[in-house]
């Protein structure tokens, strides 16, 4: 996992968490490049992660 300054438009605290997959014991993005963010409930314009979002291929990787 990483910490990334925060843009005006991404977040109103701090840094922004940005994880990865962990496939076969390596840290990677997901194979389909797709990415969700996770947001503070309490303020949503706080952006308090990044993830990549595991596609099927992903997952079937993982799990061999």
């Amino acid at each position: 996992m990483k910490l990334k300054d925060n843009g005006p438009y991404n977040s109103v605290y701090g840094k922004t968490l940005v994880g990865s997959l962990f496939v076969d014991g390596k840290e990677r993005d997901s194979s389909s490049g797709e990415w969700f963010r996770s947001v503070n409930p309490a303020c949503v314009k706080d952006c308090v992660g990044e993830f990549p979002l595991a596609s099927e291929a992903d997952i079937e990787e993982a799990c061999l």
